[in-house]
């Protein structure tokens, strides 16, 4: 009986022990598995904020990293996938992201929202802007493509088209989705410069100045175009003739290095070189790490040329005064910005 006793009580105390050992066991495996929990967040949070292009947007990371699995965008060997939010309406995100120069993360909402609504034209167009602003010009082709399929008739979309193709060097893709938007409307400014700038980029110099020239009689305000028609005449060593248009292009676009430097360009080749020392340094005001005018400006500086040296004879210095000559470095118009406007 005693013996039968001691074996049901040891049979108890067994069962208690191993109890106590795997609680034990439970409570640590809880405990690291909420330390490898925290620890993914924080790295998911650190590579987030390491993507992004503007280090003072917020980045927007979920509570839970898997689950987002589904919302997360692809890495490729450059950018590591971004985690989006999957409980945030990803149109609004997208736009707010946008807002906050947030390119990459703008992508990977509109891509979330462009998943939900796959027949919404203007996601997609979204889509390929931010992609464009990113740096992904293959995929924002892709995302204009799709929304110009499902609105045939958005005039903008074939012309950012237009802009992105030129990006990726594709004149001859460029020249369609030009001719596309025109067929549009015929007299569409932006889509005529988009035009005249893949004629141009295909040695179709003297049509892309026919086209250009009609630019700036519908829109006297079309800074871009006048900049462009500048530089060709310019790039031509027509130097006085490339003046009226430069000096319009400055005026309009007193911000843009590019503009500035073309006219300080022209200016030094007609002679005024004082006027055109001023351009330079408007130039590198607008954009200290503009090299062209920087360079420019030294150039003059060694021959004691500064803002208030008198302009020289115009016939002599027409195809550039021997002592300050150089060949002319054009800066071409970045003409990135993206109209997040509805059509």
């Amino acid at each position: 009986m005693e013996s039968r006793v001691t074996s049901e009580s040891d049979r108890k105390l067994t069962l208690v022990v191993t109890g106590s050992v795997v609680a034990i066991a439970l409570c640590i495996l809880l405990v690291a598995g909420l330390a490898l929990r925290d620890e993914d967040e924080s790295a998911s949070a650190s590579a987030a904020q390491a993507s992004a292009p503007d280090r003072d947007a917020p980045a927007v990371v979920p509570e839970d990293p898997a689950s987002s699995a589904e919302l997360a965008v692809d890495a490729t060997p450059e950018q590591p996938a971004l985690l989006i939010d999957p409980d945030v309406d990803p149109w609004q995100a997208g736009l707010a992201a946008w807002s906050e120069r947030d390119y990459a993360r703008s992508a990977a909402y509109f891509e979330a929202d462009a998943a939900r609504r796959p027949e919404h034209a203007y996601t997609h167009y979204m889509h390929g802007l931010a992609l464009w602003k990113a740096g992904d010009l293959g995929g924002a082709v892709e995302a204009l493509e799709r929304s110009a399929a499902l609105n045939e008739g958005s005039i903008r979309t074939f012309v950012n088209l237009a802009r992105v193709r030129l990006a990726r060097g594709e004149a001859d893709a460029a020249l369609v989705s030009a001719d596309r938007a025109l067929e549009i409307e015929p007299d569409f400014v932006p889509a005529l410069y988009q035009k005249a700038r893949a004629l141009y980029t295909g040695e179709q110099a003297d049509e892309a100045v026919a086209l250009l020239e009609r630019c700036v009689e519908l829109d006297p305000a079309a800074g871009q175009a006048h900049n462009l028609l500048g530089l060709i005449r310019l790039r031509r060593g027509e130097w006085i003739a490339a003046l009226p248009s430069l000096e319009i292009a400055a005026a309009l676009l007193p911000e843009a290095a590019y503009a500035q430097n073309n006219y300080g360009l022209a200016l030094e080749r007609a002679g005024r070189f004082g006027e055109a020392a001023v351009a330079f340094r408007r130039a590198t005001e607008a954009d200290a790490h503009h090299d062209a005018s920087r360079q420019s400006l030294a150039r003059l500086a060694a021959h004691g040329i500064d803002e208030s040296s008198p302009p020289a004879e115009v016939a002599r210095a027409a195809n550039g005064p021997p002592e300050v000559s150089a060949e002319p470095q054009l800066a071409e118009p970045r003409d990135i910005a993206a109209d997040s406007s509805s059509d």
